[in-house]
């Protein structure tokens, strides 16, 4: 009985002893099965999330890029010492800290895009109404035009319509010097980040953006072109004015029209569109200074005053100085009036703010012309009292012998 009692015993003993064993090989292979399942759902989920940033293109799906590296930062930090095994020969926070440097540039570079979309739309807004108004004021003129060209020269020199017309057209420009300074205030002096910045957004939306600074710039040039090719109801002033627009046009390209290129064609193409902007802007120049010219030479022959034609500046300058130098030669007093008072209540009166903002005649070369007259003025003056003394002389002298003869009669 003992003998089977201890035999008993010995078979639970070792019947325990292997369910032991055998629990604990379980226990470590589940252990090992579980460490396996940690390594591959972290590279699983790590290797998503990296996709996903290759395609990410919106600030909210990059907000929530940023929120999921964060968690499985969060998640997998307990298990760092055998990621660091498996992930070898990086370890789990180098391979943390790059994903969420890039997660996080892309971030900031979604939310800069979208500022700088909001500032493109801003922008758009503004050329989309320059561009409205321009087309009004063109259909304007343009109604006036066709009404003119109905009227005979004596109807047109009576009617309100020209004036009409002439105002129409600086209204235009006043649109156009608006149009100036909002583009100078806008793109002058950026900075190279910021180009970048706003060429970036432009791709993202030029689906959605049909107007653009670049495109607003071509529309002035074309339309001034062909409306220098029909119009014919301007003065000299009128010429004058537009040819100010246009310098100061060209000028305002000369500082920001890189930048707008960069902005609006940054990649292929942009060479072509710079030269067929170049193009206009030099074809308007041409045309507006020719009628400019043209109608200055006409303005001073309508008014008696013979100069030498000039078709530039300092052909201008040199007929003035020529004409005033040989008429205080001459000393016509008579022709020195008329010339005077055409300079003074004309030329620095009505288009002296011209004249000199676009470099036609300069400050020095007006106040030259000035020195001339007043020399011709003195001299004709001079010679023109003592004609004066010379008159009443001989008057006088009449009267006394008109008297004498009167009284040897008598």
């Amino acid at each position: 009985m003992t003998t089977m009692k201890l035999y008993l015993h010995t078979a639970i003993a070792s019947l325990l002893l292997f369910a032991s064993a055998g629990l604990l090989q379980q226990m470590q292979a589940q252990e090992v099965q579980s460490d396996y399942e940690i390594v591959q759902n972290f590279n699983k989920t790590y290797n998503d999330l990296s996709d996903r940033l290759d395609k990410v293109s919106a600030v909210k799906e990059a907000k929530k890029l940023v929120d999921d590296v964060k968690s499985l930062q969060g998640n997998y930090s307990e298990h760092k010492e055998l990621l660091n095994k498996a992930l070898y020969p990086q370890t789990f926070e180098e391979k943390m800290n790059k994903l969420s440097s890039q997660v996080q540039s892309a971030h900031q570079r979604l939310q800069t895009i979208a500022r700088q979309e909001d500032k493109l739309k801003q922008l758009t807004g503004n050329v989309n109404d320059f561009e409205t108004q321009l087309e009004k004021l063109q259909q304007k003129s343009d109604s006036l035009q066709k009404v003119l060209a109905n009227m005979n020269q004596r109807n047109r020199s009576l009617s309100s319509t020209v004036r009409n017309y002439r105002e129409s057209v600086s209204e235009r420009d006043r649109l156009v010097l608006n149009i100036i300074d909002s583009l100078l205030a806008n793109y002058q002096q950026l900075d190279t980040q910021t180009l970048k910045e706003l060429s970036m957004a432009y791709k993202q939306s030029k689906k959605n953006i049909d107007n653009n600074a670049l495109k607003l710039i071509q529309t002035i040039a074309r339309t001034n072109i062909e409306f220098l090719n029909s119009s014919q109801t301007l003065s000299t002033g009128d010429y004058l004015r537009m040819y100010s627009v246009q310098q100061k046009f060209r000028d305002m390209w000369n500082k920001i029209g890189d930048e707008l290129i960069k902005i609006y064609k940054p990649d292929a193409g942009a060479e072509a569109v710079q030269s067929e902007l170049q193009g206009s802007l030099d074809e308007w120049e041409t045309k507006v200074a020719d009628q400019t010219w043209k109608s200055m030479n006409r303005a001073f022959d309508e008014n008696g005053i013979e100069l030498s034609e000039f078709g530039d500046s300092q052909g201008l300058y040199q007929s003035l100085t020529n004409y005033v130098d040989n008429g205080i030669k001459e000393g016509d007093r008579k022709q020195y009036q008329n010339f005077s008072q055409f300079w003074n209540n004309t030329v620095k009166t009505q288009w002296a703010e011209y004249i000199t903002g676009t470099n036609i005649l300069s400050y020095d070369q007006m106040t030259n012309v000035d020195k001339k007259l007043n020399e011709w003025d003195s001299k004709t003056a001079s010679s023109s009292y003592l004609w004066k003394i010379l008159v009443a002389v001989a008057v006088l002298i009449i009267i006394v012998l008109g008297i004498m003869l009167a009284r040897a009669k008598s």
